[in-house]
């Protein structure tokens, strides 16, 4: 592995370990097991105090795991720059209510685990917005109850891990970089997921697809200028709460002085 200086602070044993290692893999996958295990132990609590059909279950993640696609072992910053491909970017979303949720449908539609908090609020009968301000959240009741949204905005669902932000709708995958402050070099990434579903072409900079990336990079420019957290934006010179994965990145964008903090002003 060639280590460049803006990955110097990172650890990927384990990552070289993963697939070549017998012992890892057996923790990977008796860890699946654990967790498939701990779903079933919270579903028969739930029958045993009779409550299970008073219960919203919802079973997800908070990232996904490459296993070796694209060469990647582990999350999104496990690679530089991150990798935001599928693997890495889908999760599990399950719901079940009985007399709640449709039994056996699922959605094709673009969703976010954001989502599910204007879901949760909504099956609460709690108001759907704190002090009008926007928010990067829709409910997916209706989705669950098997109905259409009328109001759902752009199929599309976005995210961002360090450098990188994407905008993944039902027909394109777009890595956006950071390229500023003198950090710059590291190419954009933009994939055809209906053709190519295992990202493998990347058409960014192809003049045929220059509309349509400009257009991605609108819709990620407009997202994250509503919802960002200011002082948390790292590619605005915000700084992030305990942890960054590319201390020596950051540095070398916004100065030496450039750290991460355990509290935000009031």
């Amino acid at each position: 592995m060639v280590q460049s200086e803006s990955t110097a602070d990172l650890d990927f044993s384990m990552l070289m370990r993963a697939p070549n290692d017998l012992a890892t893999l057996r923790n990977y996958y008796s860890q699946i097991s654990m967790v498939d295990d701990g779903v079933g132990e919270i579903m028969a609590s739930l029958e045993q105090l009779g409550i299970e059909e008073d219960t919203l279950l919802i079973f997800t993640t908070d990232h996904g795991l490459s296993v070796g696609q694209h060469g990647f072992w582990g999350h999104g910053g496990s690679s530089f720059p991150s990798n935001l491909h599928r693997a890495a970017h889908s999760i599990p979303m399950i719901v079940r209510q009985n007399g709640v949720s449709l039994k056996g449908e699922s959605s094709q539609l673009m969703v976010s685990n954001m989502d599910l908090y204007s879901t949760i609020l909504e099956h609460t009968g709690l108001p759907p917005h704190v002090d009008g301000e926007p928010l990067p959240s829709r409910s997916l009741m209706p989705v669950i109850k098997g109905v259409v949204p009328v109001d759902w905005g752009d199929d599309a669902v976005y995210s961002e891990q360090e450098e990188t932000r994407v905008v993944r709708t039902q027909k394109w995958a777009f890595f956006k970089r950071f390229d500023g402050a003198g950090n710059r070099g590291i190419a954009d990434e933009l994939y055809d997921v209906e053709l190519d579903p295992n990202e493998t072409e990347n058409l960014s900079g192809d003049s045929r697809f220059a509309e349509t990336e400009a257009e991605l990079a609108s819709m990620l420019l407009e997202f994250f200028r509503q919802h960002v957290r200011r002082e948390a934006d790292l590619w605005s010179g915000g700084v992030p709460i305990q942890n960054s994965v590319r201390q020596k990145f950051w540095k070398g964008a916004w100065g030496e002085d450039w750290n991460p903090v355990y509290k935000y002003p009031k």
